[in-house]
Order: C-alpha cells, then structure tokens, then sequence
C-alpha cells in the first residue's frame, strides 16, 4: 500500500489530548489503515482516525497501511507537540512600595513555558528574557491599585499572579487654620492656634506652627505659640 499524513503537519502543536489524524491511501486490495494503533475510517482514498491519544511534550505518529495479502507500510514518523499547561508565573513584590509618591513603578518576575507568547501587568507589556520578564513604567492612580501579572501562551492558555496593591498618593495635605483669624489683635504674648489636617497617610510629627510641633487628635491640630511684640506671621506645615 501507499499511504501518507497530511493532517496534522508535522511539527504541530496542538493543546487537546485526542487528535485526528488524515491522509491518503492507495492499494487495490487495501484492508486496513491505523494511526498508532487506532483503527481508521476508509473513504475512498482517504482515511481518518478519531480520537489518537497523545501525551504532554512531544508525540510521534505515523500510520501503517496492510493489504489482504498481508503486505504494510508504515509512514515516516510526524512530530506531534501536546502542550496543555499554563505558564508558570510569579511576580517579585519584595521591593514593590505599598505606599508611594511615584506615577509609575518596575515590576519584575519569573516565567516558565516552552511557547510563552507575552507577560503583562494589567496593561503594560513586559519584557522576557529567558525566565526573567520586567515591565517598566507601570501607570498608577491616585489611590489603591492593584497590580497583577498576565502570562500566555500561544495556544491560549493563560496564569495571574496573586495581586499586590500599591497606594499612589502625590497630594499634599490640607490645612485649614481656625484660631487665630487673620489680622486678630493679642494683648497676650502666648496664644493657642488650631485647626484642622486631613490626609490618608499624616505624619502627626511633621505638623508644626511656626515650627512647633502641633498635638493632633484625629484631624485637628492646635499648638501653643508665644509671639514676639509686633506682628507676627503664622505658618502651619505638615507632610505626609
């Protein structure tokens, strides 16, 4: 007999378990086809057989023809890939800030799969470089983000990482100050001023009058402040 396979070519990679392999087959006295060793369905000179297993990695197929004299051929081996398996992915959060003053942050990490096709972070493509990938220039906005990373493969199968969230926060706090009101007249040398300071992420020791250090109880502030004679101008200040 003659037979061949042409379907699937060889160096296929494919992601299903059960294949179905076809060709051609000629022989006037033809009896059967197999697929190794499942039995095919002859239609004139074409044959197919449903459902050939396959194993992770790489599988070798071929079909062998037999006539009703008992003679066979047996095709050259074709290369069949089975990859069913995500990519492996972890992402580095060792030195990611939880809280920062920065728009945008690198991410890097670890990646595993022999047809890895891209990693990124939310949106922003990384770069991969044998098992390492880095995404640079990571956006973040105001407040909470969570970042994740994305690994796929060319047959679609795709892996996150665990989410790590970073907390952008680029505004200043804001002061308000109550007491004294501007332009007010003392015949005390020592006065209290207060207010409020609101902020997610104060530092109470970083708010001073005049470079006092202010008390501050949940968003109010006050401090005693002792004036020269004559004007004098009041600065509150305070970080985060």
């Amino acid at each position: 007999p003659n037979v061949t396979v042409d379907t699937p070519a060889d160096g296929s990679l494919v992601s299903t378990e059960l294949i179905s392999v076809q060709g051609n087959v000629e022989d006037p006295y033809l009896a059967s086809v197999t697929v190794n060793g499942i039995p095919g369905t002859i239609s004139g000179d074409r044959y197919t057989a449903s459902d050939v297993p396959l194993t992770e990695g790489e599988n070798l197929i071929a079909a062998t023809a037999e006539d009703q004299a008992g003679n066979s051929l047996t095709t050259p081996p074709i290369l069949v890939v089975l990859d069913t398996l995500a990519p492996v992915l972890t992402m580095d959060t060792s030195d990611l800030p939880q809280l920062t003053g920065i728009a945008t942050v690198t991410v890097g990490g670890t990646v595993s799969d022999p047809h890895l096709d891209s990693v990124r972070v939310n949106e922003t493509v990384a770069m991969v470089s044998g098992d390492q990938w880095v995404a640079t220039d990571v956006p973040l906005a105001e407040g909470e983000n969570v970042l994740t990373a994305h690994a796929l493969d060319t047959l679609g199968a795709t892996s996150s990482s665990p989410g790590f969230t970073i907390t952008l926060d680029t505004l200043a706090p804001a002061i308000v100050m109550s007491q004294p009101s501007d332009g007010e007249g003392f015949d005390s040398n020592q006065i209290t001023v207060s207010g409020t300071v609101s902020d997610p992420h104060l530092d109470p020791s970083t708010v001073t009058v005049n470079g006092v250090v202010a008390t501050v109880t949940n968003d109010a502030f006050s401090a005693e402040l002792v004036l020269a004679e004559g004007s004098t101008q009041v600065v509150v200040e305070a970080a985060d």
